[in-house]
Formats: structure tokens, sequence, C-alpha cells
């Protein structure tokens, strides 16, 4: 029948739920969504379910629950699925722009991939390296004068500011010796996969998403926990 009439509810997440008459839940599935041949016969039964034993599902949602005609519903659900679908992925993007790419410009990247791949092994040892030293050397330089310094409040928090910085910087030189780790896994020879590159995007994520430190001491956490910002 045209320009029947369906209760239904369209989460935050832009997913149309439709209600069930026979057993008052919702369900994802137009099809098989109860329908009224008017759009009065439908608002009558949307204004006395609130009189009605309900499940959770659809109490949670009961003021947002609305009545609309099946036409305009398939209708914007089937645009919403063809805007969808036309939206290209990060992959197509990056293929599109590798393809309407000037030669010169192909060209110079090709030249600074293969550039970089040629001295990752000696990068992997130079952070490997640095990171050594900052634990090994910086690291307990600190920590040694913390133990048997004896300083001033103000020049406490310039030694806690220093070692802050000292941490930090350490922290950017393990982050880029994980990536190229991840990216290439063996040195001899090295080896990147897809499987590989795509470790290291997930990777990649993580670090700009922020790290988030566990402590390992109960005590030391419910101290301190609360001066850590991300």
């Amino acid at each position: 029948m045209l320009n029947t009439q369906v209760i239904y509810y369209r989460s935050e997440e832009g997913v149309t739920f439709y209600f069930r008459q026979k057993d008052r839940t919702l369900i994802n599935d137009i099809e098989r969504a109860s329908r009224w041949n008017t759009k009065k016969e439908a608002q009558k039964v949307l204004h006395s379910l609130s009189n009605k034993a309900l499940p959770n599902q659809t109490i949670n949602v009961l003021p947002l629950l609305r009545v609309g005609s099946v036409d305009l519903l398939e209708e914007f659900e089937f645009t919403k699925t063809m805007l969808s679908s036309a939206e290209p992925t990060p992959q197509e993007v990056l293929l599109d722009d590798l393809l309407k790419m000037k030669q010169t410009d192909f060209l110079a990247l090709l030249d600074d991939i293969s550039r970089i791949i040629t001295v990752l092994p000696e990068l992997k040892k130079i952070l490997k390296d640095k990171v050594k030293y900052e634990d090994s050397v910086v690291l307990q330089d600190y920590l040694h004068t913390l133990e048997l310094g004896d300083f001033t409040p103000e020049e406490g928090y310039y030694i806690a500011k220093e070692l802050q910085t000292s941490r930090q910087k350490r922290r950017e030189i393990k982050d880029r010796l994980q990536l190229l780790s991840t990216l290439a896994p063996t040195e001899d020879p090295i080896m990147i996969t897809t499987a590989s590159a795509k470790e290291t995007q997930k990777l990649l994520k993580t670090i700009n998403e922020g790290r988030h430190y566990r402590y390992r001491s109960k005590y030391l956490e419910d101290q301190l926990q609360t001066l850590i910002t991300s």
C-alpha cells in the first residue's frame, strides 16, 4: 500500500531501527517492521506505548520514536547507501594521487623511498644506541643526583623538568625505532611486506592517539596517576 507508515528511531550513528508491534522491539529491517495505513493510526499506537510493558531496548529510546512514511524512509536509506558507497577509502585516495602525480614527482618519491630503505639498518642501529645512552647514562645521572643530592625545592623542580624533557626525547627516539622495526623486522636482507606496512599503520595510529602508562605499583598509581594527562 502506498504511503504506509512505520514507527522508527534513528541512532546517533545514523542507523535506523523500526518498531515491531508483536514483541514491541526495534529491528534494523524495514521489511519486517509493523505498518499502518495512515499516520494517525501509527501515532495512536506510538502514544499508547508509554502505558505498556516494553523491553529495555524500546524503553531507552521511547522519547525518540517517530512516525514516518515507508516511501520516504526507504528513499533516505537508499540515498545514504549510495553516498556511503561513493565515498573513497584512504587507499583509493592514495592510489588516485599516485596515478595523477607528475612523472618528475613520482620518480623523486621513489628515489626518496629507495634511499631510505638503503640506510634503514644504519638508522635503526643509531636509534638503538641513542635509546641505550638515554637509559644507561643520562637516566642514571639524574637518578643518582636525586638519590645523593642536597637541593632546594626550586632546584628539585628544575631537575624534575629536565628529567621529563630527557625522557620525552627518549620516547620519541624509541617510537621511531619501534616503527622502523615493525615496518622492516629483518635487516639482512631488509624485508618490507604489506603485512608489516599494515602493522606499522596501526602502530602509527596508537602513537598519534597518545600512549597510556599502566602503573606497576598500586601505591604509586594512587599517588601519581592524576599527574599524567595523557
